[in-house]
């Protein structure tokens, strides 16, 4: 085996196994149900309020997966996990572990006898920390299973739009990409909703595709990342400044695909603001009074203010740093964390970091351009 295809090996075991601990850390620190304006099993089943409901595209997809699961399948993953076995494979009886569930137990049900069985019920317990309903577990897996390969798609995807643009070192490419999954958890705040992950990896796939100009499976992709969530309209101006610097003219091609986006995007938004117009809640939350302006005052008085900037400074450094030689590509994707800063400003938090996800593919790009002209790692532009 040569050295070439080990290597391919040792990167598809990270590209596969870090999505799976990212995962972890995201549904046990920030959770699944942490607004209770957007429940999971509300998602799923279109009860959630406007305007995450919106968002339907995950959710709807594991509805349909659920609901063409066989009853039997479903009762007999029921049945397993209940099942005092299921508990057996993971824990022995020893006396420290005992001590540890029988805390637990306590703390969720104080109120339950002496014999309650702590095997019997610690998947309740562990269903209990994650907020989840425990006879909606199904939906919670499928879910669980889209998240997961949204982020191997994004991994790869990332891989190959940095491909598309830059010649570099294949480890140091890599390793960009691997840093910035292991970098994800730190984005954890507030809580996690079943469609980001998809939002991440379908936004980086529609600027592979728009590159690629593979037209056909672009509009495709782009109509799914829309019933996703509303922020591919960002892709529509990144296309026309983008094809119209490169093309000098507006071409038919051009003419064509631009008002096609237009098109699909202005339907799909208004066929979903009509199927749920009925939901409570509004389509847009307006949160610079509640929210940011008092988040910046109390910036400015903590002594967390200076080490805010420094991490401002550096951003931007690494942002502009040999901006003359990036790629137009790049200059022109500029507009999508510009944008998302912008609408997040007004519309929700701005320190909910999960609000900027379809920057990343585009702040990696600038970020791996200038890391790499620093460092002298042979960064070339195509």
């Amino acid at each position: 085996m040569n050295n070439k295809i080990i290597y391919k090996i040792v990167r598809n075991i990270f590209f596969f196994t870090i999505p799976a601990i990212i995962l972890l850390i995201f549904i046990s620190s920030v959770h699944l149900n942490g607004l209770s304006r957007a429940m999971y099993v509300d998602m799923v089943y279109g009860k959630a309020f406007k305007p995450f409901v919106t968002r339907t595209l995950t959710p709807s997809m594991i509805r349909i997966i659920s609901s063409a699961t066989p009853i039997k399948v479903k009762s007999a993953l029921t049945e397993f996990v209940n099942h005092d076995n299921f508990i057996s494979v993971f824990l022995s009886d020893n006396v420290l572990t005992k001590r540890i569930i029988e805390k637990k137990i306590k703390h969720f049900y104080p109120g339950q006898p002496a014999q309650f069985s702590y095997k019997q019920n610690l998947f309740v317990i562990i269903l209990k920390y994650l907020k989840w309903e425990p006879e909606f577990i199904l939906e919670y897996l499928f879910g669980l299973l889209l998240m997961y390969f949204a982020l191997v798609g994004f991994a790869f995807s990332q891989k190959y739009l940095i491909s598309l643009i830059f010649t570099s070192n294949k480890i140091f490419i890599d390793s960009i990409v691997i840093i910035s999954l292991l970098l994800l958890p730190a984005l954890n705040k507030y809580s996690l909703f079943v469609y980001d992950f998809p939002t991440l990896f379908l936004f980086t796939l529609c600027l592979v595709l728009m590159i690629k100009q593979r037209w056909k499976e672009y509009l495709i992709i782009f109509s799914l990342a829309t019933l996703n969530k509303e922020t591919t309209v960002l892709l529509i101006g990144v296309y026309y400044f983008y094809y119209l610097y490169q093309l000098k003219q507006q071409d038919r091609i051009f003419k064509r695909v631009l008002i096609a986006q237009v098109i699909i995007y202005v339907g799909l938004r208004l066929l979903l603001y009509v199927v749920y117009l009925n939901n409570p809640g509004s389509s847009i939350e307006f949160h610079l009074i509640d929210h940011n302006l008092i988040l910046f005052t109390n910036l400015l008085h903590s002594a967390d203010v200076a080490l805010v900037i420094f991490s401002l400074v550096v951003f931007l450094f690494l942002l502009f740093y040999k901006w003359s030689e990036k790629p137009v590509f790049i200059k022109c994707s500029l507009q999508v964390p510009l944008f998302l800063f912008i609408l997040t400003l007004f519309f929700g938090f701005i320190d909910e970091w999960r609000d900027y996800y379809e920057s990343i593919p585009v702040i990696i790009l600038f970020f791996l351009h200038s890391i790499g002209k620093i460092f002298n790692f042979q960064v070339s532009v195509k």
